[in-house]
């Protein structure tokens, strides 16, 4: 037993030497290397790293598995016979009298860093009344965001300022008396950013730009109507389910919030809004919409 533990304590002694041998050879072969960086290792040490390693211990690097490649998205082609309208998406015909052209803009300021980009459909051909006042006002909402930021950085001259913003436009309806024009808008002004929906119907017989409130008749049959369907369509939403139906009518028909426009699949119908959380906007689709329009 005594001679057992006497070749224990000897072989625990010899491992401490040849650790010590170890870590002197370790500092002597760091020291020849030239140096320390500031994260503690030779240098020379990160140009071995992997790419976007970020300066850990090697040994802790997992190579990344190779990813597989997502498939592409399908684009949405709206339909009569979908349940709903699923997302924005241009309905652009090429077998009516007129056409549709697009115009694109990407401003960046080089001295702020401020960027707007854009797109917003064009109407050309045909016989349409107006058409240079209706593209006028189609290209003064597309452009309403990048136009703020002159006003913005004049107002901000010699702060910091921070702005983006974004207005992409779809064209979700089209025949030869009607066109919807959608835009998505979004922006960010320094702490504060929005996104919403800015609906253009025009009634392409007249050369007119229709109210929303001369589309559709608002009705508390109408507010019970766009309850029950975004229940169906999108779940639950805050932003209906914390209102009653008197004030859900008031978004529906307020013009300062209303969304209104025309698809392939129905009409479609709901409000921006903001919170303490932010902004944003629901919309629900009127499929069997006759009786809550107006005679076009």
């Amino acid at each position: 037993m005594i001679t057992a533990l006497l070749i224990t304590v000897i072989a625990v002694l010899l491992c401490a030497v040849l650790g010590l041998v170890f870590v002197l050879a370790r500092n002597a072969a760091r020291e020849a290397a030239g140096g320390m960086t500031g994260k503690g290792h030779p240098d020379g040490y990160e140009e071995l790293l992997p790419p976007g390693h970020g300066g850990e211990d090697p040994f802790l690097y997992e190579v990344p598995k190779e990813r597989e490649p997502e498939a592409a998205k399908e684009p949405y082609i709206p339909s009569a016979e979908d349940d709903y309208y699923v997302e924005l998406a241009d309905a652009v015909r090429e077998d009516l009298s007129y056409q549709i052209e697009w115009e694109e803009y990407d401003y960046v300021d080089d001295k702020t860093g401020a960027t707007a980009v854009g797109r917003y459909p064009r109407l050309v051909g045909g016989t349409i009344p107006h058409v240079d006042e209706l593209n006028e006002r189609i290209e003064e909402e597309a452009t309403y965001y990048s136009d703020l930021y002159a006003y913005y950085k004049e107002w901000q001259e010699g702060e910091n300022l921070s702005y983006a913003s974004e207005s992409i436009g779809y064209v979700t309806y089209m025949d030869e008396e009607r066109i919807s024009i959608v835009f998505q808008e979004r922006f960010l002004m320094d702490l504060e950013s929005s996104i919403s929906l800015y609906s253009i119907n025009i009634d392409l017989m007249s050369g007119e730009i229709l109210d929303n409130g001369s589309v559709i008749e608002y009705s508390p049959e109408l507010a019970k109507a766009f309850r029950n369907q975004n229940e169906y369509q999108n779940g639950a939403v805050e932003a209906v389910d914390g209102m009653n139906d008197e004030e859900l009518l008031d978004f529906l028909s307020d013009p300062d919030t209303n969304i209104v426009f025309f698809t392939p699949v129905g009409l479609e119908i709901g409000y921006n809004y903001s919170t303490s959380d932010g902004s944003g906007w629901v919309t629900a689709t009127l499929k069997d919409y006759s009786r809550f329009t107006k005679k076009f």
